[in-house]
């Protein structure tokens, strides 16, 4: 337990990715202590002040050692940020109802109005999915028929979406592929997102295949990377013998 908290405390400042911070952190809750975990997420959320996934677990925390107050402060911080994101439930729904697939388009527009119940746009696209997905029952949905024409914008098309919230969405839907080719379209259009770039290569599955159009990471980047590297020879033999929660 103590090689692991000191393996996993010099990861942790050495400045670790999102991805691997989450894991780490995660692994220290399991171990139970909570200390840290509100330690370092009070100390990363001021790396990465929009961490939805810290800021929950930074709740979690508050909430385990029975502090209420700090608890629900948190919690209504994550609450707030959550619905900044619902707008892309909306767009989900337009896209999926575009391509005829309406159960899902049903599904994430349900998800919005749980939450704004009385969104004129929304209850209108729900409308015409309800009506284009009755239009073809009996098994026919997307073959051959003609449903209602959607609401068209070329200015939301799938293309001006390629973010990184929806990149995440596609992973945390099992679309890896999907995920892969909207973070490559990222960075065709901010090929200095560095984070963007670190995390197609995580998707990726490994750091040999950087796109040509991304510039070399910054001496500092670079030095991070040396840092974390070190650290990881260091403990390998050790690595191998940690209980992975």
């Amino acid at each position: 337990m103590e090689e692991n908290a000191a393996l996993y405390d010099e990861i942790l400042k050495a400045g670790p990715s999102q991805g691997t911070l989450h894991i780490i952190l995660a692994r220290i809750r399991d171990e139970g202590r909570v200390n840290d975990v509100i330690r370092w997420c009070m100390k990363f959320l001021g790396v990465y002040p929009k961490d939805v996934y810290l800021r929950t677990l930074l709740a979690e925390s508050y909430f385990d050692m029975g502090s209420i107050g700090q608890a629900e402060t948190e919690f209504l911080k994550v609450s707030s940020m959550m619905n900044d994101l619902l707008p892309v439930y909306s767009r989900l729904s337009g896209i999926y109802a575009k391509q005829k697939r309406f159960a899902e388009a049903t599904g994430e527009a349900e998800i919005f109005l749980a939450h704004h119940p009385e969104d004129p746009e929304m209850r209108e696209l729900l409308k015409n999915i309800e009506e284009a997905r009755g239009a073809t029952a009996g098994g026919q949905e997307g073959r051959d028929q003609k449903p209602p024409v959607l609401p068209d914008d070329d200015a939301e098309s799938l293309a001006d979406l390629a973010t990184p919230t929806i990149a995440e969405l596609y992973f945390s839907q099992g679309q890896l592929e999907a995920a892969v080719e909207t973070y490559q379209k990222v960075i065709e259009e901010h090929p200095d997102d560095s984070v963007s770039v670190q995390r197609l290569l995580q998707l990726k599955g490994g750091l040999d295949a950087v796109p040509p159009c991304v510039p070399k990471a910054s001496r500092n980047e670079h030095a991070q990377e040396e840092k974390l590297r070190t650290i990881l020879e260091k403990w390998l033999p050790r690595v191998g013998e940690i209980k992975y929660g």
